[in-house]
């Protein structure tokens, strides 16, 4: 083992191996730096999707605050619709109701004529016939 280490080739041999760390020990660290850079690059890569992730569940926060704000709008005017039509519908068939009753009065005033013999005397018997009829 003596007689390889104080060889001539020793030297180029050792010289060889230093050579063969040095690169293995450069490309070892270019690797880590070139790891570093991508672990740097991923890790601002997550702070802008977190940072894109908060503000995403801000607006729909705030989307869903105005949703419920808008529903509640529209049940408000569903019910106030609801109560304006009914009354509507009430007051068509009240509006019915007294158009009917309009009607026979009408009808029962057209069929007895004013009675007088002049102007005046017809319009005192048409007066009295329509209070009569709106009792």
């Amino acid at each position: 083992m003596l007689a390889i280490l104080t060889s001539r080739l020793a030297g180029p041999i050792s010289s060889a191996f230093a050579l063969l760390f040095l690169v293995l020990a450069l490309t070892q660290c270019v690797g880590k730096v070139h790891q570093t850079r991508r672990a740097d690059a991923a890790e601002m890569a997550l702070s802008v999707a977190k940072t894109d992730l908060d503000q995403c569940q801000r607006n729909e926060a705030g989307l869903e605050a105005s949703m419920r704000g808008q529903n509640a709008a529209v049940k408000r005017l569903e019910t106030e619709a609801s109560i304006r039509t009914a009354a509507a519908e009430e007051a068509v068939t009240q509006a019915l109701r007294g158009r009917a009753g309009a009607e026979a009065r009408a009808a029962k005033l057209l069929r007895n004529p004013p009675a007088g013999i002049d102007a005046c005397a017809r319009m005192e018997s048409a007066d009295t016939a329509v209070l009569r009829s709106l009792q």
